[in-house]
């Protein structure tokens, strides 16, 4: 499988409510098991960053080669830049 159909997908540690509501876990399929050994955001982050550099793909997102695909741009623009500052 290339590092373009790869979904490196890790849970996070969620900072407000760590328990799960059955309405969350319907929505998104996360269960509360993996919720409760997940890293921090930051861990996260860091560790794409090296799944990324390892597959070449930190070059090709700086110079337009390679996109960052998302649900939607609020994950991107709004969410992660709210999600980093706290």
């Amino acid at each position: 499988q290339s590092a373009y159909t790869q979904n490196p997908y890790a849970p996070l540690d969620p900072w407000r409510s760590r328990q799960l509501s059955v309405a969350c876990s319907n929505l998104t399929g996360i269960q509360q098991s993996q919720v409760d050994g997940a890293d921090a955001l930051g861990d996260v982050l860091a560790r794409f960053m090296r799944w990324l550099d390892g597959h070449g793909l930190v070059e090709q997102l700086l110079d337009g080669r390679a996109r960052l695909v998302t649900h939607g741009e609020w994950d991107i623009g709004d969410q992660l830049r709210v999600e980093c500052a706290r």
